[in-house]
């Protein structure tokens, strides 16, 4: 806890979606991976100001 309030710890995961053509002419989507992200949130008195946290 911070300032009384409980800090935060937010996972974030990310894909990108993108349309293909396979083999028989059909659009069908293809999903990639990004690298996932996480952010540490605390509350300073005001607000919760977002943090990354580097892997």
């Amino acid at each position: 806890m911070t300032n009384g309030s409980f800090d935060l710890i937010v996972f974030e995961k990310n894909v990108n979606q993108i349309a293909v053509v396979d083999d028989y002419g059909e659009c069908i989507a293809q999903e990639i991976d990004l690298p996932n992200k996480t952010f540490y949130m605390y509350y300073n008195g005001l607000e919760y100001p977002v943090k990354e946290i580097e892997e």
